[in-house]
Order: C-alpha cells, then structure tokens, then sequence
C-alpha cells in the first residue's frame, strides 16, 4: 500500500485569502470614491474633495458614522462597529448626509449601480490566490 503525505496548507490559503480582500476592499473604495465624486452636486468643491473611505482589513472595528456625519478615514476607529472585511465611503462634511438625501444622492448610486464592478475586482484577486 502506497504512502500518502499529506499537506496541510491551510495557513498558506487563509493568509492569501486576507490580502487578497484587503487588495480588493482597497480597489473597491478608491473606485466608488472616484464614483461618487462624479456624482456630487458641486458648488465650492470641498464635499467632493473630502470624500474618502476606510477599510476594516480582516476584522470588525468601529463603525465611522456618528451623528449622521463621517470622520476622516483615519480617525473612524472612534466610532460604533462594522462587520469584518467592509470598506466604508464617505464624508465628515456635516451637509453631506443632506446633500445625499435630499438633493442628488452620489454615495448609494456610487455603489448600487457598480455592484458587478465591485464583484469583478473581487473576484480578480481572488483568483489569484495560489496554492
């Protein structure tokens, strides 16, 4: 009878997995801030200019919402709780939660009408992944 060996790669496939998404969430962030700032209604430039996003990269952190307005990116941590792999885009401009819902909405068209874009850059990093 024949000697099986067998290898466990598990570590190897997990590890890729992450930085795969982390890729991805990255990509997707930067494409639906490029998305929403095409979008937004502009009269001085500062709510396009101060729109960004932010990931949670493998695991839950504060979500960055607060008092309907969204802080900078790097100061989200502050704030409530978002699932594991999520990539938040928004603003802290304190009329942008206005300008979004009731003028011409840029953040939710910025990411519902782009759904299978996001899927694609997803898909495409996972595929990637080499065992």
């Amino acid at each position: 009878m024949a000697d099986y060996q067998i290898t466990d790669n598990s570590d190897n496939l997990l590890k890729q997995t992450s930085e795969a998404v982390e890729r991805a969430l990255e990509m997707i962030g930067l494409t639906a801030e490029a998305y929403a700032s095409l979008l937004v209604n502009v009269d001085t430039g500062r709510l396009r200019g101060s729109i960004t996003h932010a990931t949670t990269k493998g695991h839950s952190k504060p979500h960055p919402m607060k008092n309907g307005k969204l802080p900078p990116a790097q100061d989200y941590e502050m704030h409530g709780e978002v699932e594991k792999d999520t990539v938040v885009v928004g603003t802290n401009v304190e009329y942008a939660i206005h300008q979004e819902l009731n003028h011409k909405a840029y953040l939710r068209p910025a990411f519902e009408n782009h759904k299978n874009e996001y899927q694609k850059i997803l898909a495409s990093e996972l595929s990637k992944i080499k065992i």
